[in-house]
């Protein structure tokens, strides 16, 4: 049944391991981020009060960059499938018969028989018409409007939220002289539970994933401690 919107509960209920892969990489993108910024400005001989002010600032203004993107692509998207669901409907209202055809066609081209093509195509589309074509035709079923963009949005935040406190953390815990070295230790193995949260959904080599995140984390951190040491 192509409803035209899913509750929020269905949001929650269908939370699924590429949710969780998703969450794990904002939450990556925020460790990054706000680490970089902080390694940079510690690296300019900028104080305690300076690091915080600025990881907050990269918490709050990252985070509401990456729900705004988030919900933005999201609302494309339910807006695109609901735009050929609403396509496909009118098609078939105006031509049942020449849609019928079309999804017996479908079967034929894969080695059905064109008249067991046929009767399968009718049963189905005595059922339910609409969903048999758009799961055919398009590829797409019910789930796939399962998509609720202002709770991927608020869940992107804080996942992104979360990430970037963790230099944050580094920076109130560690005393003065440390905070370098603790900060890019915290980083380094927040980045390695990401990675494994996210080669784990996605059934990809951990150490691999974790490798690449690494020397990326690694990176940005090296990278804007260069440039805060050219601007002291």
């Amino acid at each position: 049944m192509w409803a035209p919107l899913k509750p929020v509960s269905d949001f929650v209920r269908d939370f699924d391991a590429e949710e969780l892969r998703r969450l794990a990489m904002n939450a990556a993108d925020g460790i990054v981020a706000t680490a970089g910024i902080v390694q940079g400005l510690n690296a300019a001989d900028q104080g305690d009060r300076v690091l915080g002010t600025a990881a907050l600032l990269s918490l709050l203004a990252g985070g509401i960059a990456a729900a705004s993107v988030m919900y933005y692509e999201a609302s494309w998207e339910r807006d695109a499938i609901t735009a050929a669901v609403e396509h496909e409907r009118a098609e078939h209202a105006a031509n049942p018969e020449q849609e019928l055809s079309e999804l017996a066609s479908l079967y034929v081209a894969r080695g059905v028989d064109p008249e067991l093509a046929r009767q399968v195509a009718a049963q189905l589309s005595a059922r339910d018409a609409v969903d048999a074509h758009v799961r055919e035709e398009l590829g797409l079923d019910a789930d796939d409007l399962a998509i609720h963009p202002v709770m991927m949005g608020i869940s992107t935040f804080f996942a992104f939220a979360i990430g970037s406190l963790v230099p944050l953390i580094g920076i109130i815990v560690a005393p003065p002289e440390w905070d370098v070295g603790v900060t890019f230790a915290l980083v380094l193995g927040a980045l390695v539970l990401t990675s494994i949260v996210v080669a784990r959904a996605g059934h990809t080599s951990v150490w691999r994933t974790a490798l690449r995140t690494l020397l990326i984390g690694a990176g940005a951190m090296l990278l804007s401690m260069a440039g805060g040491e050219l601007l002291d």
